[in-house]
């Protein structure tokens, strides 16, 4: 090797390694094509999936603004270390939702569901509907959140008003599902 590839080669660890650092926990994202379900013995969060973490993200990427959000989404959770517990799924349906339908497990922690509701209510002016996932069924339901949900339910959307208490700092996880019950 020649002193000028050595020094072409360490100039390109260095940037590599500078890039790493500089992103931080962005490396705590994690992404699937297909999310594995894993029963465990604890009552409270009975599910694990891919990489051990304890919550998936499905997001359709087909909802308006799509890229956007998801990038935003991803920022955010790389920036406040909620992206160590979730696995993102990202699934591309041929029909464009008419609007956003998330849909929260019972199980998922107010942090993660605020952020969702910040990320979404920050990148996208369509109309969003709340819904509750009470049941896991074969999948895990009630540790998962779904943007846009490949089926879509026609219920009323939420109003700014709604979605500005959703962010309350003071709103407890009970008063978060209670108003997601009543979107419903």
């Amino acid at each position: 090797m020649t002193k000028r590839t050595i020094r072409i080669a360490a100039a390109a660890g260095i940037l590599a390694f500078s890039v790493c650092a500089a992103l931080g926990r962005t490396s705590d994202i994690r992404t699937v094509k297909t999310v594995t379900v894993m029963h465990t013995v604890n009552a409270d969060l009975p599910f694990k999936f891919n990489f051990e973490r304890s919550f998936v993200i499905s997001f359709n990427l087909n909802i308006p603004k799509g890229n956007t959000l998801r990038d935003s989404l991803l920022a955010r959770f790389a920036e406040n270390g909620l992206a160590k517990q979730v696995v993102f799924q990202f699934f591309p349906p041929t029909d464009r939702p008419e609007f956003i339908g998330l849909k929260f497990g019972i199980r998922v922690p107010l942090n993660i569901a605020q952020a969702i509701i910040k990320a979404v209510s920050e990148s996208s002016d369509i109309k969003i509907t709340l819904a509750l996932q009470t049941e896991d069924g074969d999948f895990g339901n009630t540790q998962r959140v779904y943007i846009g949900s490949l089926t879509q339910r026609y219920t009323n959307p939420v109003t700014q008003d709604k979605l500005h208490s959703l962010l309350d700092p003071q709103i407890s996880l009970d008063e978060f599902h209670k108003i997601c019950l009543e979107n419903e």
